[in-house]
């Protein structure tokens, strides 16, 4: 069953999950925007005391994770905004800003949000259970054995599956790159 569904029906164990697999990385992507330890454990903090409360206005067509980083990036400017020392931390996200402002910084991550967005069509793409196994393989790093379990397929089928999805991806990003240098 989808983690979505399994958390807006209030399933304790996928929330931890998701907040055992996502923690670190929101925090450093938090740390990484603001620059302060404080903002970064608050702001992740009540973004997951967010996602917990409004579990019931989850998307179930969008990525988990995409709704979880959008979620931590209003938080992170509605404290900024509720905070005392609202314009001093602009003025620190603005220098941050003009640091890494370069411009090929801003290709790189123009690149990356490209690359990202290519992936995302392209799992779209997936027929349903390729995708899922897919998913549960690589975004949510489940072993062989636990996918195979939990889709009632073969271990040979969670293989297949993902050496499928690998291939088509593959096969796009050899398009993408055709492209990029001719």
């Amino acid at each position: 069953m989808n983690d979505i569904i399994l958390l807006k029906n209030g399933d304790e164990f996928v929330f931890n999950k998701i907040y055992q697999n996502l923690h670190k990385k929101l925090y450093h992507y938090i740390l990484s925007k603001t620059g302060s330890l404080y903002y970064a454990e608050e702001v992740t903090q009540i973004t997951f005391l967010k996602l917990w409360k409004g579990r019931h206005n989850l998307n179930d067509q969008i990525n988990l994770e995409i709704q979880i980083f959008r979620i931590a990036k209003t938080t992170m400017i509605d404290h900024f905004r509720q905070s005392s020392g609202y314009q001093k931390m602009q003025n620190l996200l603005s220098e941050k800003m003009q640091k890494s402002a370069d411009f090929n910084n801003g290709i790189k991550n123009l690149q990356k949000k490209e690359i990202l967005y290519k992936v995302q069509k392209t799992l779209a793409l997936l027929p349903p259970m390729q995708r899922k196994v897919f998913e549960l393989s690589r975004i949510y790093h489940l072993t062989h054995k636990e996918i195979a379990s939990q889709q009632s397929i073969s271990l040979k089928t969670v293989e297949s599956h993902i050496n499928q999805a690998i291939k088509k991806i593959k096969s796009t990003f050899l398009i993408l790159i055709y492209f990029l240098v001719t």
